[in-house]
């Protein structure tokens, strides 16, 4: 066999298999428990066992952005994680360089088929798999924000209305956050979380 060929094969079934890893979902022990964390957390009677629920809930996402094997590659990990979190996508870390790392390699692999030299595809297949993404990164933000401001003044109208009939802040928070779909509720839900955990307002 060609060993042309060859290199191509395993460089695209690596691809394939750095994408499959990017994209796949957690595993089902994970889910189920955090799932079951959840229904014990809202159902049971004392407030001290929900706050300390929501507390647990907010510190191990915390923990999953730091702990993530790839972030050392990152130079400026803090900037890239508000980046994915603008997206409004539950992409993290590890997922995006993953999805990089394959394009990278698919790429590559492509232009030595193509009969470039090595290092040619090495650099095309590197800029094309740090700047696809990030391209792709920066047109989901816009496209959110461009729908952010389009529903933006309808909760902001929602708010004022509910707290003119008497609601508390907390409540009308609540309320824009299930009446006002897309990012606007998003948002504000998570502000309603943070402010329930003890955020200040």
């Amino acid at each position: 066999m060609d060993p042309k060929l060859l290199l191509l094969i395993l460089m695209l079934g690596g691809a394939l298999v750095l994408l499959a890893l990017a994209f796949s979902g957690p595993a089902v022990g994970k889910v189920q428990a955090r799932r079951l964390a959840a229904v014990m957390g809202r159902h049971s009677s004392a407030a001290e066992n929900q706050i300390e629920a929501r507390m647990r809930k907010a510190i191990s996402t915390s923990a999953q952005t730091q702990n993530n094997a790839l972030a050392s590659l990152i130079p400026d990990p803090e900037k890239l994680t508000k980046r994915l979190r603008m997206t409004g996508k539950k992409w993290t870390l590890n997922q995006y360089m993953l999805a990089c790392a394959g394009i990278t390699v698919a790429v590559a692999g492509f232009g030595l088929l193509r009969g470039w030299a090595p290092l040619t595809a090495l650099f095309v297949g590197t800029a094309a798999g740090l700047g696809l993404p990030h391209k792709y990164v920066s047109m989901i933000i816009a496209k959110r924000i461009k729908k952010f401001t389009q529903n933006f003044p309808d909760a902001l109208e929602l708010m004022v209305r509910g707290l003119r009939s008497g609601l508390p802040i907390a409540e009308t928070l609540s309320v824009v956050s299930t009446e006002v779909p897309g990012p606007v509720g998003e948002e504000f839900r998570l502000v309603n979380e943070r402010i329930k955990i003890g955020k200040t307002m």
